[in-house]
């Protein structure tokens, strides 16, 4: 007896854009999302076709070789480098660990909008000078 349930979307036409967005350096998610299928799909796919999961690394691999490509030949490498280093961290990250913790606040402000605060009159000041003097 077969299996109940909807039809699959495996087709030819479907895994080809998936190869094609990880060939330009979009994450598997972001494929899967491309090509119409949730994520989850496409890794139940990697395991069931062994095809697909060939061309799928074979894919990444041919998005790692374009931005090397890119950052050798381009004279400021910087986003290429940038993309290789997230997208790739394995060996291409600087090694560096970054920590969060949740407990803190951080703000960063302008320095452009701080000498702007500073210029600024105390508006408070100013009032509360003016309603003392009123009231004495």
């Amino acid at each position: 007896m077969a299996k109940a349930g909807r039809k699959s979307k495996y087709c030819p036409e479907i895994v080809e854009r998936i190869c094609e967005s990880l060939k330009l350096g979009v994450t598997m998610q972001g494929a899967a999302y491309a090509a119409g299928i949730n994520p989850d799909t496409f890794y139940e796919w990697k395991k069931r076709f062994p095809e697909f999961a060939e061309r799928v690394t074979r894919a990444i691999g041919e998005s790692e070789e374009s931005l090397v490509q890119i950052a050798r030949q381009s004279s400021d490498p910087r986003v290429a480098v940038m993309l290789l280093e997230r997208r790739f961290k394995g060996g291409w990250s600087k090694g560096e660990a970054h920590t969060v913790d949740q407990k803190s606040t951080v703000t960063t402000v302008n320095p452009a909008v701080l000498k702007a605060f500073s210029n600024a009159k105390e508006r408070n000041r100013v009032t509360d000078t003016a309603q003392t003097t009123e009231k004495a």
